[in-house]
């Protein structure tokens, strides 16, 4: 499962985050975040933020980037779950550490829509934003 992998991933465990995205996790996860079901799409979030969290982590987010992971995180920006906004921003922040990903994610033209999440949702949400500005 998405939590599973985002266990083994946790902290800084270089060669597990590498493990797991040789073994192709990344698509099915990119996928996840497009199911019906809001708890499927939050789990497979966690996962993501896990794999792509900190400065040295620049496979995982081109992996993102590669398997189409934009255009999914901007449909998620624009869910109405609170949770899920939360932590699609903050993967937004992750990516974003990234300078090519944070280019080609800014042509998609995600700003108005995190900044008015940003004004009107939970403290979460907004130290997320912050985390993405």
């Amino acid at each position: 499962s998405s939590l599973a992998l985002s266990g083994l991933a946790l902290g800084n465990y270089q060669e597990s985050k590498s493990r797991i995205l040789q073994e192709g996790a990344m698509q099915p996860l990119v996928e996840m975040c497009k199911y019906p079901d809001q708890e499927v799409r939050n789990c497979a979030l966690i996962a993501l933020i896990t794999l792509t969290l900190g400065f040295n982590q620049h496979y995982g987010k081109s992996a993102f980037v590669e398997e189409g992971g934009l255009s999914s995180l901007l449909e998620l920006l624009n869910c109405e779950d609170e949770e899920i906004i939360h932590c699609a921003i903050y993967l937004a922040g992750n990516i974003s550490e990234n300078e090519e990903a944070r280019n080609e994610f800014l042509k998609l033209g995600p700003m108005p829509t995190i900044v008015k999440k940003a004004q009107t949702g939970s403290i979460d949400t907004k130290r997320a934003a912050g985390y993405f500005f």
